[in-house]
């Protein structure tokens, strides 16, 4: 069935023909040609067309809920289904609308009310890498780096707090996890006064983190559990704020560490791949599997001028090897 979505303010409010539940119907809108966003219609396999879809007033009330079992939430968000529907095209090698759709999505991203991730805009510069569109990865990927993160600890703490108090609760309780960071361990575990005035309880203040973050959550006495040492939730929370983490908690922070690292030496690596493989046509490496081999056995030294003409770091630094080392073994050891 060819169906047509209907958003407003960049949420679905109907299509047509009509669905009886748009939820557990959602892939029908989610893969139709046609939209209409704000009483204009766009086709969605044409690029020129893709490219004028205006970005709509997020905040702005819609007019109708969709029916259904559930609600829709972010899958009935514009942005989210142009990136779901780039996704499609990427899978039948329709490169090309996939990359202006995933182009019209990032530009709806930035002013969406879903908390998107850093990581969530770094999709389409992978595929312009992949692509061999190296002066728009570049430009992508300066553009982004300004990108402020709505899902860093800091953002998601402020939010945390900001949604207990719009729940009418002025104590809140820290949680905890093995891999946190010092300032999480020195503030977790313990009950906190948002505005200060439960003197029983120490004053909430705002703190950088560098780790994923503790949760917050509204803490209603004589409701919510309590977990702590004999149940004394006054005085634990008052104890001395150290970091007493274990000696098993600070290498769960370590392996931590070392996973975004190598994360991010991947990514690098796919960037030299791309801009080296577009750069060198006769380059003779076929996959980015035997480039990050000879990355490994440091054997590029063919590519070495290349690399230094474009400011291209090919090998990992000491301090970046035995890290790499580090996490593998510690990977080995559990089993991964």
């Amino acid at each position: 069935m060819s169906i047509t979505a209907i958003y407003q303010n960049g949420y679905l409010v109907r299509t047509e023909p009509p669905l009886e539940d748009y939820y557990n119907q959602r892939e029908e809108f989610t893969r139709a040609r046609y939209i209409i966003s704000d009483g204009v219609q766009y086709d969605l396999e044409n690029e020129n067309s893709i490219a004028n879809i205006a970005v709509p007033n997020f905040g702005a009330p819609v007019s109708s809920e969709t029916p259904g079992k559930y609600k829709l939430g972010v899958a009935g968000c514009l942005d989210y289904v142009l990136r779901r529907k780039a996704v499609d095209f990427r899978k039948n090698r329709k490169n090309a609308l996939s990359i202006v759709l995933e182009k019209k999505a990032v530009q709806l991203m930035q002013h969406s009310k879903i908390a998107w991730k850093k990581s969530d805009y770094k999709r389409l510069i992978d595929w312009l890498y992949e692509d061999g569109m190296i002066s728009d990865a570049l430009y992508y990927e300066k553009a982004m780096s300004t990108t402020s993160d709505s899902s860093t600890a800091d953002s998601m703490h402020a939010r945390q707090i900001q949604h207990v108090i719009d729940l009418g609760y002025d104590l809140t309780v820290a949680g905890s996890f093995g891999g946190c960071c010092s300032e999480c361990a020195k503030r977790r575990n313990r009950i906190y006064s948002i505005s200060g005035n439960d003197s029983r309880f120490p004053k909430y203040e705002e703190y950088h983190c560098s780790c994923q973050g503790i949760s917050f959550h509204a803490f209603i006495e004589g409701i919510t559990p309590i977990f702590f040492p004999d149940n004394d939730y006054i005085g634990y929370s008052n104890r001395p704020f150290i970091d007493d983490r274990t000696e098993a908690e600070l290498n769960e922070r370590q392996h931590y560490k070392d996973r975004l690292l190598s994360d991010s030496i991947l990514e690098r690596d796919k960037k030299n791949y791309a801009i080296l493989r577009a750069a060198a046509l006769g380059i003779g490496i076929k996959s980015l599997r035997a480039y990050r081999n000879k990355v490994k056995q440091h054997n590029l030294s063919e590519l070495e001028p290349l690399a230094l003409e474009y400011g291209l770091m090919l090998y990992p630094t000491e301090e970046e090897a035995a890290a790499l080392e580090r996490y593998a073994l510690e990977k080995k050891r559990r089993g991964q």
